[in-house]
């Protein structure tokens, strides 16, 4: 009998034991169940406040008011001539100190014609502003296009300036005397050779003078 009893309490104690495993079984399963929740719940929170955050960039840059601006693709040098590959049309926010930039290829080619050049240096990114670039100069008729040898500096000249031309030979009491073109258009410099274009008659004193002594250009 004593056997029996011992028995009964070895069943007893064994069923005991299975019922705190299927409990503590079920406990962990619980446990982990709450935590993927939590972490659900965390993870469509930061969900959600990057989509508020996105949504309320795109409403702050939808009202954002922009315009159209010539811009430098590449730096440009004083008195470099520009191709339409070295700028770009962009959008940009709309602001007082891009009022008179050149806005459009329209406007641009009203502006230049086809050619143009930087009269000053433009640096990459740079609005275009039609202070900063003039066009290409054409020969006007009846003028001829002559290579002279400046004693001034002509690397300072631009292609379209207007100058006079003043030889230092000949000059008499008369401060007028020494000039020898009261116009030429600067056409290009090459650094010891300028060219310019004048009229026919002044062509030919420029020339004369040339050989005689040192010639002057003077801006106007």
């Amino acid at each position: 009998m004593m056997a029996d009893f011992f028995d009964v309490l070895r069943g007893q104690a064994h069923r005991s034991d299975g019922r705190r495993g299927r409990s503590s079984g079920r406990g962990a399963d619980a446990l982990r169940s709450r935590r993927a929740a939590r972490t659900m719940r965390r993870v469509s929170a930061v969900l959600c406040a990057g989509l508020a955050v996105v949504a309320a960039l795109g409403c702050v840059l939808a009202s954002v008011e922009t315009r159209p601006v010539l811009v430098a693709v590449t730096p440009a040098v004083r008195g470099e001539s520009l191709a339409d590959a070295q700028l770009a049309l962009v959008q940009v926010p709309a602001a007082d100190c891009l009022d008179g930039a050149v806005g459009s290829w329209d406007e641009w080619r009203i502006l230049f014609g086809e050619a143009a050049i930087a009269a000053i240096d433009i640096a990459a990114g740079q609005p275009i502003f039609p202070t900063m670039i003039r066009a290409s100069p054409v020969v006007p008729a009846g003028h001829t296009v002559i290579g002279i040898r400046l004693a001034s500096d002509g690397g300072t000249l631009l292609p379209g300036d207007e100058i006079e031309l003043v030889s230092a030979v000949g000059c008499t009491d008369d401060e007028r005397s020494c000039r020898i073109s009261g116009h030429a258009v600067v056409m290009g410099t090459d650094g010891e050779y300028t060219a310019v274009a004048l009229s026919a008659d002044d062509a030919l004193r420029v020339m004369a003078s040339q050989e005689a002594g040192a010639i002057v250009a003077v801006t106007r």
